[in-house]
């Protein structure tokens, strides 16, 4: 688990906070003098479906109109097509205590639209205070003298005739109906329908009933009850406030934030275990590899090792890497001697230095080269054992043509004759 993971989860965690707040169930105007839209209604596209009782969704149009749509439940044939079709009304004002919708308008030619609506299917109904019976006449357009009780239906007359609705109630003798054809009834249908000016109409609902709600000023949801279907409960709409969300917040939040503590403090617990571990068996390698443990080098000492960061190689992840750590001891010795420059070797007690070189030389006269120009064991335990140093040797490092006798090439090394050493020392 990296930090990458972390960000992740603490990601989520805000989205879930901000989806659980954008989310709540708010009351919601289409325009800002225009209904206010709450349970059991839900604003599509602005509500979830929690916020509403099922067929009470509501929708806004591109005037900002709040619109109920009520689809029709068969198809039906209209000017000469043949497609399912909804009637929309346009709410003026919704009444929830008393459970009332006021409709401003209709969209579409309504007693053409209202023969094939089927409000039982629904959950409204029109108010009976408005609900009569009517009866629709096709009539050639001629001059009639009696037009009182005959309601002219402007959206379903046209140039070649006019529609009349009449009261079903009336004698039909009485109306002048010379030329004149039925088309059809509408039972219960509301008196608007037939005339031009906007008579108020009404739909109600029954269910849900949150009229007990309402008249104590209290709002109506549905209840977080999966044994009841569509159940509803009374909530106090004054506490819609900062301490509700948070509790929404944290019901939402909580079980997320625990299981993330839970995975944060495993994962530091784990990281601080295997650092242990690590650490550890470092120092147990150390231990046991005591002699071959790394040596740590000082910036001043790197700085000349690399020659003062002259070369580069490369680099990676743990950085730069520079040429440094190639010098042949032999070689560099042997220049050191040949130039007669002090052997940067630190010695504790001065007359050692002698010993030093003289062991420098003894071991560059043995690797020469050529094998026969290496002097063997009887001799080098006489150089060693002189008082004088050895002479030095020929670079052992560059080849020459023809193998030559050192000892006469450089003058008389040592003596060929060692001295005899009685068994008493």
């Amino acid at each position: 688990m990296g930090p990458q993971l972390i960000y992740l989860i603490l990601l989520s965690l805000f989205v879930v906070l901000g989806s659980s707040v954008q989310h709540e169930c708010h009351e919601e105007k289409c325009r800002h003098h225009g209904p206010v839209v709450r349970f059991p209604f839900r604003l599509k596209d602005r509500h979830q479906q929690h916020c509403g009782y099922p067929g009470f969704e509501l929708l806004c149009t591109q005037n900002k109109d709040t619109v109920l749509e009520l689809p029709s439940p068969v198809k039906a044939s209209i000017k000469d097509s043949n497609l399912p079709f909804s009637v929309q009304f346009s709410i003026k004002e919704i009444d929830y205590k008393n459970q009332l919708i006021n409709i401003s308008k209709v969209f579409g030619c309504l007693p053409e639209l209202i023969r094939f609506l089927n409000l039982s299917a629904s959950p409204f109904q029109f108010s009976d205070a408005y609900s009569d019976n009517f009866t629709f006449f096709n009539c050639s357009k001629i001059k009639r003298d009696n037009l009182y009780y005959l309601h002219p239906v402007t959206c379903l007359s046209s140039k070649d005739y006019d529609v009349y609705a009449v009261y079903s109630e009336f004698p039909l003798y009485e109306f002048d109906l010379q030329s004149c054809s039925k088309m059809f009834d509408i039972h219960q249908s509301i008196a608007w329908i037939v005339s031009d000016s906007l008579i108020p109409c009404e739909l109600e609902w029954s269910r849900p009933s949150c009229r007990y709600c309402e008249s104590t000023g209290k709002h109506c949801r549905l209840k977080n009850d999966s044994s009841i279907l569509h159940g509803t409960e009374c909530y106090s709409s004054k506490s819609e406030g900062s301490v509700p969300k948070l509790r929404v917040a944290g019901e939402v939040l909580g079980p997320f934030l625990a299981v993330f503590l839970a995975i944060a403090s495993y994962w530091i617990y784990s990281s601080i275990k295997l650092k242990k571990e690590i650490e550890l068996k470092i120092e147990q390698f150390l231990v046991d590899y005591k002699a071959l443990k790394p040596t740590r080098y000082s910036y001043a000492d790197i700085k000349r090792i690399t020659d003062n960061f002259i070369e580069k190689l490369g680099g990676g992840g743990y950085g730069t890497v520079y040429k440094g750590n190639q010098v042949y001891f032999p070689e560099w010795i042997y220049n050191k001697l040949e130039h007669g420059e002090e052997i940067a070797i630190q010695i504790e007690k001065e007359g050692d230095n002698k010993i030093v070189r003289k062991l420098t030389i003894v071991g560059l006269w043995c690797i020469q080269w050529y094998p026969v120009e290496r002097p063997s064991m009887k001799v080098v335990i006489q150089m060693l054992e002189s008082k004088e140093t050895p002479s030095m040797p020929r670079n052992p490092f560059t080849s020459t043509n023809g193998m030559q006798n050192a000892a006469t090439e450089h003058g008389k090394l040592f003596s060929r004759d060692l001295e005899i050493i009685s068994e008493s020392e």
